[in-house]
């Protein structure tokens, strides 16, 4: 049987694998996926399309790389299924696309896992760096397998096929034209061939073939290698270390535990209220949050990486005290989330809720999770690698939450029930910036609207939706599909958008 030599990365030969069993399922499912973004991607919107294409190439990968002799990535290619399976979910342009990186950034870091990249410690840093070492490691993997395929096309039975289909083609093209005209039906089909020739553009189609399919060989063949061997985790850790006396971790961890304790000394009323809320405090409620949220926030990140930071290069044996005051530190950095997160939803109260507002609080909640599992790392000895598994899988479970959920639908509810105790709302931004995701429940909302609230909405639903999801509006393609729009031309159907007079050249520009 026939053999070819693949290579990992630059100058790292991997075992001769048979031609057969190494590269035939690889072409068929990187030329199945470059068919399908040919065909349902070009020029068309991202919905059931994308998601299609992500979680094949998920899939890829799980079937050609032997899940069972790589079981630790199993979890993480099931969330990058998640993740693609997601985009079918939203209509929101922003989330699709952030859901698609996510979905391609667990599956590089399951290739790290699975040993198909050069192996080395999960930290931090390698969670990064993942997706670019993994782009660069397709493209030159694809690249091989593309030169390999070649050149096995060129000899034995592989360049009789092509030297076959190469053949028939002129030859079964002028059959069938003669045959046209001597036919009805085939004459009907055709001319219907030659227009649609005609009309069709080839160009980019025929890239975004080549670019996907050759994405998804060099990311299958990279399924196909067999682990690499891993680095000496000791070597890695101890390499270009500098210590750092106990004493030293101690002045530094101290100086910022007794800033923060003497900073929540003297802000203890506010920390938990807001002085914007009080008569007479010379300060707006706006001025309050923004003033503190920020700086609360980010000095609360920053205490984290400052400890492990300084664990990192204390002298073995000496940061018991270092990792005491560890511990406070994180405790003091709690309460300023708390803090941080009670003033948002006061001035969500206030303002009213938006999409940058809860993934704030989003944030918020997915930091303290990370400043828990890092006190408990300081309760014994910190594993850099298992505290950035925990961290990054708070923040993507947070970010598959946020797409399975209809979080526009959520702002919408949260501001009709401030309208109904306050009588205010933001019509604008309700259309304009949530998107379809956010219409069916504005639709279900619009019969507690006060008459001018309700006609108002009805022309910013009219100028943001009516040509594109309204009634009579085209159906798009059933690779288009997603769920939220769906829903939301459900929702707007009952509703004669295309009826309503706009009041100026923008129709929403009285709400």
């Amino acid at each position: 049987m026939e053999q070819s030599t693949i290579l990992i990365a630059a100058g790292t030969p991997a075992p001769r694998v048979p031609w057969r069993q190494s590269s035939r399922a690889a072409w068929i499912g990187a030329l199945a996926l470059g068919a399908e973004a040919a065909a349902w991607l070009y020029d068309a919107r991202i919905g059931l399309n994308w998601a299609l294409l992500l979680v094949g190439l998920v899939a890829g990968v799980a079937i050609l790389g032997k899940p069972r002799r790589n079981a630790s990535r199993r979890p993480l290619l099931a969330l990058a299924a998640a993740f693609g399976g997601a985009v079918a979910i939203s209509g929101e342009l922003p989330l699709q696309l952030a859901l698609a990186v996510a979905c391609l950034w667990t599956g590089a870091v399951a290739l790290h896992v699975g040993g198909q990249l050069p192996a080395g410690p999960l930290g931090f840093a390698a969670l990064a760096a993942t997706p670019w070492q993994a782009l660069r490691h397709v493209l030159a993997e694809s690249s091989r397998r593309f030169a390999a395929g070649m050149r096995s096309a060129g000899r034995g039975r592989g360049a009789l096929i092509a030297r076959g289909c190469l053949l028939a083609l002129p030859v079964l093209s002028v059959f069938f034209a003669l045959l046209g005209a001597a036919d009805p039906l085939l004459g009907a089909w055709r001319r219907d061939l030659a227009d649609g020739l005609a009309r069709l553009s080839l160009v980019g189609p025929s890239m975004l073939f080549a670019a996907i399919a050759m994405a998804a060989l060099g990311l299958f063949g990279l399924a196909l290698q067999p682990p690499q061997p891993t680095h000496s985790e000791q070597r890695e850790a101890g390499r270009g270390r500098p210590a750092l006396a106990a004493v030293e971790q101690r002045i530094v961890l101290g100086a910022v535990v007794l800033l923060l304790a003497f900073f929540l000394g003297l802000r203890l009323a506010e920390l938990f209220d807001n002085p914007g809320g009080r008569s007479g405090s010379g300060v707006t409620l706006a001025e309050a949050v923004h003033r503190g949220f920020t700086e609360l926030t980010l000095v609360a990140t920053l205490s984290a990486a400052l400890i492990l930071a300084l664990e990192r290069r204390v002298a073995a044996g000496g940061g018991l005290r270092g990792r005491a005051l560890g511990l406070l530190l994180v405790g003091e950095c709690l309460l300023l989330l708390v803090s941080a997160q009670l003033r948002l939803a006061a001035y969500e109260a206030a303002y009213g809720y938006t999409r940058l507002r809860l993934e704030v609080g989003v944030y918020i909640a997915v930091l303290a999770i990370a400043l828990i599992a890092l006190a408990l790392e300081l309760c014994g000895r910190i594993d850099r690698e298992r505290l950035a598994r925990r961290a990054a899988l708070a923040a993507a479970l947070a970010a598959v939450t946020l797409g399975y959920w209809n979080s526009s639908g959520w702002i919408v509810r949260a501001n009709v029930g401030r309208y109904a105790r306050s009588g205010r709302i933001d019509v604008r931004y309700l259309v304009r910036g949530l998107g379809a995701d956010g219409a069916e429940e504005l639709v279900h909302a619009l019969p507690g609207f006060a008459p001018p609230d309700r006609a108002c909405t009805l022309r910013a639903l009219a100028a943001g939706y009516g040509a594109t999801l309204g009634r009579g509006a085209p159906a798009p393609a059933w690779y288009e599909w997603s769920l939220r729009r769906a829903t939301a031309r459900r929702a707007l159907a009952g509703l004669d958008l295309a009826l309503l007079p706009p009041s100026s050249e923008r129709p929403d520009a009285a709400c």
